[in-house]
């Protein structure tokens, strides 16, 4: 709370803090229905009636507007989701009684444990969304938690870099990149080191890795959905050690990501609620998100002696997610879920479920930052008549009357620098298609 207000602070916000209860008829929490709530002494009060109104809803509001469907950037930013903090609105004329809050300093980094385990980075492509991940990543570690750590090559990987670390982060990068260049050698290595008590972090294309090695059993999917860059409420597993400090919910970033299913609900730490639930909520553009309903969003897989804690999401996208950096923190720096010895990677205890895993990571499109195009399935002709005028490359997946195309960028180029993704958005139009979302990356 106190970098939220600061941050507030910092662009002339005028914060205030309440000195009595206050009776409040139309409390709208984030993703919750209006209710009479009295919020206590000592909650934050922003009013409205101030110079930076404008400011202040663009960063505090719940669901931003998404006017069109077409995206080269993210479609939610609400900062106290991205905090993970509670809070709310009322449309009420109010007359707390509440004081100014002093400026408030950046609050201190978080004391780190003792003993430090010893951590390593090892980033799995040098595309785009490799570089990125891996760079956001190393802001936090080094500018924030200021946690020792080294980075490893697959080569470095394969020669028993690993011997020493005890917790290997894996953020997000095309995955079978990542494999070719560990081969059978490093590949049979990370195996041993999980198995040997290695912690193994991973996200997004981490855990994609993780389901090629078969050192998780769970199972991983294309999405079906259109959810470009947007805020979704997931539900805690308040037994898991990953919930340190955490709370009942917390939100992930999901932007295209995969859909994960534990082959044990026990792995399950982070799940996203029911779809018909209420405590299903999105902020940002969503169309078909409903698929996300029950699946899991984090899992704690006890592997051998160690552990796999995997992330559909990047938990520390843009290093703007504090409220998923605490997981991340307790995925470092925290207890294992189960104590003592569960079944080793390659066993045959483990054999079917693995064989699965890694069934459905091999149908998965391992691209690097790809376009995404959904339009009706009666007009899939109609765009690989225009992806083919500039000869691109392309795979369809075709769900119910949707058609998802998944344009290759191998330079792994953004929206701005991409040769033909602004002009394609044209040709669509020209064309009458009706597109249902465009991701530009």
């Amino acid at each position: 709370m106190q970098a939220l207000v600061r941050r507030l602070q910092r662009m002339d916000v005028e914060v205030h803090r309440l000195t009595a209860p206050l009776a409040v008829p139309d409390f709208r929490a984030y993703g919750r229905p209006a209710a009479a709530t009295v919020l206590p002494a000592g909650t934050y009060w922003i009013p409205m009636a101030q110079r930076q109104k404008h400011w202040i809803q663009s960063m505090l509001n719940e669901d931003t507007y998404v006017p069109f469907p077409y995206f080269y950037d993210v479609s939610g930013w609400s900062n106290p989701l991205l905090f993970n903090l509670d809070g709310g609105r009322s449309g009420a004329l109010l007359a707390p009684g509440a004081e100014p809050v002093p400026p408030l300093p950046e609050p201190p980094a978080q004391a780190l444990p003792s003993p430090v385990p010893s951590v390593a980075l090892y980033q799995m492509s040098s595309g785009t969304s490799g570089r990125e991940s891996a760079g956001w990543l190393r802001y936090l570690l080094e500018q924030v938690w200021q946690l020792p750590y080294q980075r490893v090559t697959a080569a470095q990987i394969a020669a028993g870099a690993l011997a020493d670390v005890d917790v290997l982060l894996v953020p997000n990068g095309v995955s079978t990149v990542a494999s070719n260049a560990l081969g059978p050698a490093g590949r049979r290595t990370l195996i041993d080191w999980v198995n040997g008590g290695g912690r193994y972090v991973g996200w997004r294309g981490g855990a994609d890795l993780a389901a090629r090695l078969g050192i998780t059993t769970a199972l991983l999917s294309e999405p079906k959905s259109d959810i470009a860059g947007t805020l979704i409420r997931v539900q805690t597993n308040e037994s898991s050690p990953l919930a340190a400090d955490v709370g009942a919910f917390n939100w992930v970033f999901y932007d295209y990501d995969l859909v994960m299913r534990a082959s044990d609900p026990s792995h399950v730490a982070f799940r996203y609620p029911a779809a018909a639930s209420p405590d299903f909520a999105v902020s940002g553009f969503a169309r078909g998100e409903e698929e996300l309903g029950g699946t899991a969003a984090v899992i704690d897989e006890p592997v051998g002696a160690g552990s796999v804690i995997l992330s559909s999401t990047d938990p520390n996208f843009r290093a703007w997610t504090v409220g998923m950096q605490q997981v991340l923190w307790n995925a470092v720096l925290g207890p294992d879920a189960v104590a003592g010895v569960a079944a080793r990677a390659g066993s045959v205890t483990r054999a079917d479920k693995e064989k699965a895993a890694r069934s459905a990571a091999a149908s998965l499109a391992a691209l690097e930052s790809p376009l995404r195009i959904s339009v009706r399935a009666t007009s899939a002709d109609t765009v690989r008549g225009l992806l083919g005028r500039y000869g691109a490359s392309y795979t369809v997946r075709q769900t119910g009357s949707k058609a998802t195309f998944l344009v290759a960028n191998p330079g792994g180029l953004t929206g701005d620098d991409h040769p033909f993704a602004a002009a394609l958005a044209g040709d669509l139009a020209a064309a009458g298609v009706r597109v249902l979302a465009f991701k530009a990356p």
